[in-house]
Protein backbone atom coordinates (compact mmCIF):
# COMPACT_ATOMS: atom_id res chain seq x y z
CA UNK A 1 0.00 0.00 0.00
CA UNK A 2 1.17 3.48 -0.81
CA UNK A 3 -0.44 6.80 0.04
CA UNK A 4 -0.07 9.72 -2.36
CA UNK A 5 -1.53 13.03 -1.16
CA UNK A 6 -3.12 14.90 -4.06
CA UNK A 7 -4.51 17.90 -2.14
CA UNK A 8 -5.17 18.68 1.50
CA UNK A 9 -8.49 16.87 1.24
CA UNK A 10 -7.76 14.14 -1.33
CA UNK A 11 -5.44 11.13 -1.19
CA UNK A 12 -4.72 8.32 -3.61
CA UNK A 13 -4.00 4.93 -2.08
CA UNK A 14 -2.38 2.37 -4.36
CA UNK A 15 -2.97 -1.22 -3.34
CA UNK A 16 -1.65 -4.50 -4.64
CA UNK A 17 -2.39 -8.10 -3.78
CA UNK A 18 -5.51 -8.84 -1.77
CA UNK A 19 -7.43 -6.75 0.74
CA UNK A 20 -8.40 -9.26 3.40
CA UNK A 21 -9.06 -9.49 7.12
CA UNK A 22 -5.27 -9.48 7.56
CA UNK A 23 -4.47 -6.51 5.31
CA UNK A 24 -7.54 -4.32 5.81
CA UNK A 25 -6.38 -3.11 9.28
CA UNK A 26 -3.20 -1.75 7.65
CA UNK A 27 -5.23 0.34 5.21
CA UNK A 28 -7.64 1.42 7.96
CA UNK A 29 -4.74 2.61 10.15
CA UNK A 30 -3.19 4.40 7.17
CA UNK A 31 -6.42 6.33 6.58
CA UNK A 32 -7.56 6.84 10.20
CA UNK A 33 -5.54 9.97 11.08
CA UNK A 34 -6.29 11.70 7.78
CA UNK A 35 -9.00 14.34 7.73
CA UNK A 36 -9.67 13.98 4.02
CA UNK A 37 -12.91 14.12 2.07
CA UNK A 38 -11.87 12.01 -0.91
CA UNK A 39 -10.00 8.72 -1.11
CA UNK A 40 -9.12 7.26 -4.50
CA UNK A 41 -8.31 3.57 -4.19
CA UNK A 42 -6.03 2.83 -7.16
CA UNK A 43 -6.78 -0.86 -7.53
CA UNK A 44 -5.10 -1.92 -10.78
CA UNK A 45 -3.00 -4.45 -8.87
CA UNK A 46 -5.72 -5.50 -6.42
CA UNK A 47 -6.39 -9.21 -6.90
CA UNK A 48 -9.24 -9.71 -4.39
CA UNK A 49 -11.23 -8.02 -1.67
CA UNK A 50 -12.85 -10.22 0.99
CA UNK A 51 -15.99 -9.49 3.02
CA UNK A 52 -14.04 -7.89 5.90
CA UNK A 53 -12.30 -5.46 3.55
CA UNK A 54 -15.57 -4.77 1.70
CA UNK A 55 -17.25 -3.90 5.03
CA UNK A 56 -14.31 -1.67 5.91
CA UNK A 57 -14.42 0.10 2.55
CA UNK A 58 -18.17 0.60 2.95
CA UNK A 59 -17.57 2.14 6.40
CA UNK A 60 -14.87 4.37 4.92
CA UNK A 61 -17.31 5.46 2.24
CA UNK A 62 -19.92 6.31 4.90
CA UNK A 63 -17.37 8.34 6.88
CA UNK A 64 -16.27 10.26 3.78
CA UNK A 65 -19.90 10.84 2.73
CA UNK A 66 -20.59 12.36 6.15
CA UNK A 67 -17.76 14.82 5.40
CA UNK A 68 -19.22 15.65 2.00
CA UNK A 69 -16.76 13.44 0.14
CA UNK A 70 -16.59 9.94 -1.27
CA UNK A 71 -14.51 6.83 -1.81
CA UNK A 72 -13.64 6.21 -5.45
CA UNK A 73 -12.24 2.94 -6.76
CA UNK A 74 -10.06 3.20 -9.85
CA UNK A 75 -9.02 0.55 -12.36
CA UNK A 76 -10.12 -2.54 -10.39
CA UNK A 77 -9.44 -5.09 -13.12
CA UNK A 78 -8.89 -8.43 -11.39
CA UNK A 79 -11.01 -7.56 -8.34
CA UNK A 80 -13.99 -6.20 -10.30
CA UNK A 81 -16.37 -8.93 -9.06
CA UNK A 82 -15.43 -8.08 -5.46
CA UNK A 83 -15.88 -4.37 -6.16
CA UNK A 84 -19.33 -5.09 -7.61
CA UNK A 85 -20.20 -6.98 -4.40
CA UNK A 86 -19.04 -3.93 -2.41
CA UNK A 87 -21.39 -1.71 -4.42
CA UNK A 88 -24.27 -4.16 -3.94
CA UNK A 89 -23.66 -4.48 -0.18
CA UNK A 90 -23.22 -0.77 0.58
CA UNK A 91 -24.63 2.65 -0.18
CA UNK A 92 -21.91 3.23 -2.76
CA UNK A 93 -22.90 4.13 -6.28
CA UNK A 94 -21.63 2.45 -9.47
CA UNK A 95 -20.42 5.94 -10.47
CA UNK A 96 -17.76 5.60 -7.77
CA UNK A 97 -16.00 2.91 -9.82
CA UNK A 98 -13.76 4.61 -12.38
CA UNK A 99 -11.72 3.33 -15.29
CA UNK A 100 -8.55 5.15 -14.17
CA UNK A 101 -7.14 7.12 -11.25
CA UNK A 102 -7.26 10.27 -13.35
CA UNK A 103 -10.96 9.76 -14.03
CA UNK A 104 -11.51 9.25 -10.30
CA UNK A 105 -9.56 12.40 -9.47
CA UNK A 106 -11.86 14.39 -11.75
CA UNK A 107 -14.69 13.49 -9.32
CA UNK A 108 -12.77 15.09 -6.42
CA UNK A 109 -11.48 18.56 -5.65
CA UNK A 110 -8.27 17.97 -7.63
CA UNK A 111 -7.67 19.99 -10.77
CA UNK A 112 -5.46 18.20 -13.24
CA UNK A 113 -4.03 21.26 -15.00
CA UNK A 114 -0.31 20.63 -14.92
CA UNK A 115 -0.72 17.83 -12.39
CA UNK A 116 0.37 14.26 -13.04
CA UNK A 117 0.66 11.50 -10.46
CA UNK A 118 4.10 9.93 -10.87
CA UNK A 119 2.93 6.33 -10.45
CA UNK A 120 -0.35 6.65 -12.32
CA UNK A 121 0.23 7.41 -15.99
CA UNK A 122 -2.36 9.14 -18.10
CA UNK A 123 -4.49 6.93 -20.33
CA UNK A 124 -2.88 6.36 -23.74
CA UNK A 125 -3.44 9.05 -26.31
CA UNK A 126 -5.28 7.77 -29.38
CA UNK A 127 -3.05 7.44 -32.42
CA UNK A 128 -3.40 10.28 -34.85
CA UNK A 129 -3.91 9.53 -38.48
CA UNK A 130 -2.53 11.90 -41.03
CA UNK A 131 -4.12 12.28 -44.40
CA UNK A 132 -1.72 12.36 -47.24
CA UNK A 133 -2.51 15.19 -49.57
CA UNK A 134 -1.76 14.47 -53.19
Amino acid sequence: MRLLPATGTTVVVTVSGALTARTWPLLRELLRPLQVRYVVLAAADLSACDHVARAGLAATHDLLAARGGRLLIADARAAMADVQRLIDESRMSPSQVCASAHEALLATDVTLDGFLLPDLPLPPVPARRHLRLV
